[in-house]
């Protein structure tokens, strides 16, 4: 059987109101009844855990009831970080259980059907994989301060690894080290080396990650040096459905916390399995600002859309 943790355990604290994001309409729906029922379109069998802060959890069922919502789900607590609601969320999943479970943001309504088949078909034998889309923009690495060291440019950031050395032409172990980005969209961020993305293939790589509300900038803060612009074809913006294989998900989530498991895909490299890429989808936002909301809104009635 195949399972996918929707994790909700956003305060609405960057969309400057009181009602948590995941709860927003959009389209007359909130946005997390929108994310639960594009997978069970995807598939009458999956089998939905969706993680809540147990503070929200009445005022969801009060929702569903507003909204006639039927879609069947087990029901987990959050946690205090999301490893640890995702751990609340495999709590749920059968210890002997087999097959692929998929953990997905419940800010992110928009996965195609295709997209998500894809993710879950892949892990079958890849046993970790993760969606991703090119990087438009272009990116700089900025250094100041007159350090040598890294130092952190926005509290909203999450961390980047950057990896060095020969990881991605040959599959030896590099040197990797961590900066801080800013990434409009609270993206992770991946970097693809030699001929394991470019080509079109589904590659291995190792895994840089970025989150903050501002700026669309990565940003590496080190030396006297200004500014350098870095390849963009090197990165890759990182989606859900993440996708694994049941018992690699859970041996990897028994792994004690740190702080730079920033996604499932992190947790499961740390644990030493390598991570595979297939494409995304562009309308698969992650709604974290009123501006989402506006593209949300667009998206969902734009003809030119994928979702309907």
């Amino acid at each position: 059987m195949d399972y996918v943790i929707i994790v909700a355990g956003g305060k609405g604290l960057r969309m400057g109101g009181e009602i948590p994001k995941q709860f927003l309409p959009i389209g007359g729906k909130p946005v997390l009844m929108r994310t639960i029922e594009r997978f069970r379109e995807y598939s009458a069998d999956l089998q939905i855990i969706l993680v809540l802060p147990e503070a929200q959890q009445d005022y969801w069922k009060e929702l569903c009831k507003e909204y006639d919502f039927e879609v069947g789900y087990l029901l987990a607590n959050g946690g205090q970080t999301r490893f640890h609601s995702v751990q609340n969320g495999l709590a749920l999943v059968p210890d002997d259980a087999e097959g692929v479970v998929g953990v997905h943001d419940g800010v992110r309504p928009f996965p195609s059907i295709e997209v998500i088949r894809n993710c879950y078909e892949t892990a079958r034998t890849a046993k970790a994989v993760i969606p991703v889309i090119p990087v438009v923009e272009t990116l700089r690495r900025i250094f100041s301060n007159g350090q040598n060291g890294l130092t952190r440019t926005n509290e909203a950031s999450e961390t980047v690894r950057e990896v060095r050395g020969n990881n991605f032409s040959n599959g030896q172990n590099g040197l990797t080290r961590t900066i801080y980005s800013e990434a409009k969209e609270s993206e992770a961020v991946r970097e693809v080396r030699g001929n394991n993305f470019s080509n079109g293939q589904n590659g291995l790589t190792q895994t840089i990650y970025s989150e903050a509300k501002e700026s669309e900038t990565v940003r590496e803060v080190r030396g006297k040096k200004e500014s350098e612009t870095v390849p963009r074809d090197e990165y890759r913006l990182v989606q859900t459905p993440q996708t694994f294989d049941i018992q690699l998900l859970k041996a990897a989530n028994r792994q004690p916390y740190n702080d730079g498991f920033t996604d499932d895909a992190s947790v499961v490299e740390s644990y030493g399995h390598p991570i595979t890429l297939v494409d995304g989808n562009r309308e698969n936002i992650k709604i974290t600002t009123p501006y989402d909301l506006v593209v949300a809104e667009a998206i969902l009635h734009s003809p030119l859309s994928i979702i309907h």
